[in-house]
């Protein structure tokens, strides 16, 4: 990853694309797909080891979670009921986020 893309970022929900695919992918209930589109959330990405963390802020509106990526290794994502969802792939479901530096 370019290391332009660490650090502290700012979601801007109405300019994402395929979030919903996504979470329904990792299994997000329904009511939380629709909650996501609404949230106010930071997202910091800092390198670990040899993968990349994703620790999410959701300004109180959910608990905060965090997770590890490295490619080609499976990604156990938090899921809002304090599960865990391992995901290896998606399945062709293709997200993009709008960010902007925090």
């Amino acid at each position: 990853m370019n290391p332009a893309f660490l650090g502290k970022w700012n979601l801007e929900t109405s300019k994402s694309s395929g979030v919903k695919e996504f979470a329904k992918a990792i299994g997000y209930p329904e009511e939380q797909m629709k909650m996501y589109d609404k949230m106010d959330l930071t997202v910091t990405i800092s390198k670990e080891g040899d993968g990349y963390k994703f620790h999410v802020d959701f300004k109180g509106a959910a608990p905060a979670i965090s997770y590890v990526v490295t490619v080609g290794k499976p990604v156990n994502v938090p899921v809002a009921d304090g599960s865990n969802a391992q995901v290896s792939e998606f399945g062709g479901v293709k997200m993009t986020h709008f960010l902007t530096k925090a």
